[in-house]
């Protein structure tokens, strides 16, 4: 099972496929660390967005810090960096500081 069709979904806005993917994802990676500790905080942050709440959605993000500069999946190297975007997006909203966004704002 692939962690990105569950991104996807949250991030479209279709958060009841998107739960029940991310519940299936955690049920059947229990212990797969990068499943558990990176995808899906950020796969959870998602619905924060579309519901309008950041706080939540960076707090969530925080787990995933530590597997940002890895691979997350396969040969997608730049899938690291969908966490550090997501803060980049959410931080803005917050108006803490958002370490991972490349710009004069931050």
């Amino acid at each position: 099972m692939s962690c990105a069709p569950s991104l996807v979904f949250a991030r479209t806005g279709d958060l009841r496929r998107a739960q029940s993917l991310v519940d299936d994802l955690a049920a059947a990676h229990v212990s797969n660390t990068l499943v558990q500790s990176a995808w899906l905080p950020t796969i959870r942050a998602q619905p924060r967005l579309v519901n309008q709440k950041p706080a939540q959605a960076v707090d969530l993000l925080e787990a995933a810090k530590p597997y940002e500069r890895g691979q997350l999946i396969g040969n997608l190297s730049y899938s690291c960096m969908i966490p550090v975007y997501l803060r980049s997006l959410f931080g803005d909203e917050t108006g803490r500081a958002c370490p991972g966004r490349i710009s004069e704002a931050c």
